[in-house]
């Protein structure tokens, strides 16, 4: 498992907490997800997730306010300093929450070259004719990115939330207008799958909500 620029590493954890992960899951290959107890030497990471799923009662309506995330399209629930003195007392549901479970989410990934950093060529340290001059480079081979068997795409502190609802929905749009992979059964079987998982999704993101 590594660390790649598109890998989400701005949820708290420590170095020496991502070293331990890294380590940890170091042989693995392909999808997987795991919410995994840091051992007590390493400590807590904050848990930006309220609801029932971390001993909250349900987060409702009048509770939150929606708000973009980063480079997210759309809007996510979420819970924040700003709601305060606008809807009711907050002050309970915003006090840090920290735990020492940590879920981590990694797949297979493409990203930038790491040694060429996309240009597809270096210039050349070495002795000999191309000294000096340009040439393709040796990690990509000249295609500017690197495939990943088991690439981090983020870990953060707390249980396994499922994706937003909107999340799926762009899931399922490109799945179903643009994805040209897969046979017509294939992909009415994989919507299917998405449009219980989407069901899911908006049931439990209606109970909980992000602190921002």
């Amino acid at each position: 498992m590594k660390i790649i620029a598109a890998s989400h590493l701005d949820h708290g954890l420590n170095n020496e907490q991502v070293k331990y992960l890294l380590d940890k899951f170091s042989d693995r290959t392909g999808f997987f997800i795991e919410t995994i107890e840091l051992p007590e030497a390493l400590g807590t990471v904050p848990c930006a997730l309220r609801g029932p799923a971390v001993g909250d009662d349900p987060i409702t309506e009048d509770l939150v306010r929606y708000e973009h995330r980063g480079e997210r399209s759309y809007p996510s629930r979420v819970v924040s300093n700003r709601n305060i003195g606008i809807y009711r007392d907050l002050r309970d549901l915003l006090q840090e929450k920290r735990t020492n479970k940590v879920t981590v989410i990694a797949g297979p990934a493409e990203a930038t070259c790491e040694k060429c950093f996309g240009s597809r060529t270096i210039f050349s340290d070495a002795d000999g004719p191309d000294h000096g001059g340009e040439i393709r480079c040796p990690v990509c081979f000249g295609l500017g990115t690197q495939s990943y068997d088991c690439a981090v795409y983020t870990m953060y502190g707390g249980p396994l939330a499922p994706k937003e609802p909107e999340d799926l929905l762009g899931e399922f749009d490109r799945i179903e207008n643009f994805d040209d992979t897969l046979d017509r059964a294939a992909k009415e079987e994989k919507l299917s799958r998405l449009a219980v998982e989407h069901n899911e999704s908006v049931k439990f993101w209606s109970q909980h909500a992000l602190v921002a």
